[in-house]
Order: C-alpha cells, then structure tokens, then sequence
C-alpha cells in the first residue's frame, strides 16, 4: 500500500480498490467455492460461515495470497493471524441483506487494536448487485447494537446498528480487489 492508502485507512477507516489477486486467480477460487457450494448442498452456507480456511485447502490459499498478506502488513504489521474466515455470498435476485454494523460489536475480542477485516471479491461487486457499503470515519467508537432476528439478515442475530446511511459510500470491487477495514467501520 502507499503511504496515502494507510492515511486513508487510518482516516476514514478503510481503503479499497486494492489489487490482491488478477482476475483468473478470483475465477479459479470462485470455481472452487461453488464447485463446493454445489457438492455440499445446504450444507455449504454454514461450512462457509466461520473459519473456512480450517476445512478448505482453497479457502487458506486464498486467505495466505502474498499480496493480500502484504497489504495487510503494511497496516497492522507483519504479525498476522488469520482468525476468521468467512463468506458472504448472495446470490441474484436472492433478498438476503446484511444490516449496518461494527464487527468489533460482536467479535467478543478484548482489543481490536492491530485488528482489520479483509473482503475480497470474486465476482464483480457494485451498487446494482448489493455491493457492501461503508459509512467513512465511523471507526472511532463503539456504537450500540440491537438483535433483530430478521430471517433475511445474513448475520447470525441480525445485529444492526441505527445510522444514518446517506454518508455511507459504495465499495466497488473488480473480481481480485479487496476492502481492507477497521473493525469498528459502520458497513453493511
């Protein structure tokens, strides 16, 4: 990363748009995931939900890619451990959504000093297609959260937190580019 993208992390609590992968590599991984969404059936979203680079050889090549590893670096340093590992996947025309956020609300992590989350597409990812949303500068504190429990909800309780989303701005991804976040950036 540029000092200008670890300022703009450090500002508005993220940077996007970073190349971690060229396109074959996002289709490779991208056949992977849904040649095992595809043999595992419904048992595919929960196998995919929590630390999925434990049972998949892919899905720990794609969370160890040196360059998505050096962008990381460059912000929170060289010790890094991958804790979780999960993915998101909606599919067209489904009406799943994921409510605003802050990770660090329900991680249960004691600090989050050194902490970043790191989202990656695989498929073009845009406002037309719900592409994931950010609210910039909202990384400075820890908002209040309330449980909804709406079925269509991808997080686990529908954890939601009430913000005024008109400052929220689209992150748009190419197939091989990531978000880097803080974990307490408002997204959703």
């Amino acid at each position: 990363l540029s000092p200008a993208d670890i300022a703009t992390y450090h500002r508005q609590g993220f940077v996007t748009g970073i190349p971690v992968m060229n396109a074959q590599q996002a289709a490779d991984f991208l056949d992977k995931l849904e040649r095992f969404r595809q043999a595992q059936g419904t048992r595919a979203k929960h196998l995919l939900r929590s630390k999925s680079h434990l049972i998949l050889t892919w899905a720990d090549e794609m969370m160890r890619h040196p360059p998505l590893l050096a962008a990381v670096s460059d912000i929170i340093g060289p010790d890094v451990l991958c804790w979780l590992t999960s993915f998101f996947i909606k599919d067209a025309g489904d009406k799943q959504f994921v409510s605003f956020h802050q990770d660090a609300n329900y991680w249960g992590l004691d600090a989050i000093d050194g902490v970043i989350s790191a989202w990656i597409a695989l498929t073009p990812s845009d406002a037309d297609n719900g592409c994931m949303r950010i609210i910039p500068g909202s990384h400075t504190s820890l908002l209040s959260h309330q449980e909804t429990q709406d079925k269509n909800n991808m997080l686990t309780r529908g954890q939601t937190t009430l913000v005024d989303d008109a400052d929220a701005v689209d992150i748009v991804l190419a197939p091989g580019e990531a978000c880097l976040f803080h974990p307490l950036a408002v997204h959703g």
